[in-house]
């Protein structure tokens, strides 16, 4: 939330705190799944590009991972069904005060949405709803670019992760095959 709905998704992602605090949001060996249009790194695993894409197993990977990641776009469906203003924010946003405006109601939705889910599912935590209203308040601004300029994505570990999340799924099949 922030950015205008012409911000491409890779640029949104640079600025959101998964991104920013990576090195602290995932241990060692904790990762994401991601669609191609982010950086790959040991913790944002991403699905092969071509033409490493047109390997069998690389293939075989992708379309493990693009089956994870329709869940993901299922649960957007799912918020977006209970609340029908977010298919399309009926609002003018002509200045900064609009833009708050609009970001404010989008984040309302989501902690409605995940309040009502918690109680249905008897998850209720006084803490957690604690937690959910103190991040939806104002919080003081940083500078994006200084943060990001510190932030190096080494294509090389999220290399190495890719590889043994593919390895790992392959071994996992093939032990699912011989039952």
């Amino acid at each position: 939330m922030g950015h205008c709905g012409s911000a491409h998704d890779a640029t949104v992602f640079r600025s959101a705190r998964t991104y920013l605090s990576s090195r602290d949001l995932f241990e060692p060996g904790e990762w994401i799944w991601a669609d191609s249009a982010y950086a790959l790194d040991a913790w944002c695993v991403t699905p092969y590009k071509k033409p490493l894409s047109n390997r069998p197993e690389n293939k075989k990977f992708n379309y493990h991972l693009s089956r994870v990641r329709v869940k993901s776009e299922h649960a957007m469906g799912y918020i977006k069904g209970r609340f029908s203003s977010l298919r399309g924010l009926r609002q003018q946003i002509d200045n900064a005060v609009d833009h708050e405006r609009a970001i404010a109601w989008i984040k309302a939705c989501i902690v409605i949405h995940t309040l009502i889910f918690r109680i249905e599912h008897g998850q209720e935590d006084p803490l957690f709803v604690q937690e959910l209203v103190q991040a939806g308040s104002d919080a003081p601004s940083t500078n994006i670019e200084d943060e990001l300029a510190a932030e190096v994505v080494r294509e090389t570990r999220g290399q190495r992760m890719r590889e043994k999340l593919k390895k790992d799924l392959f071994e996992y099949l093939d032990d699912e095959e011989l039952m």
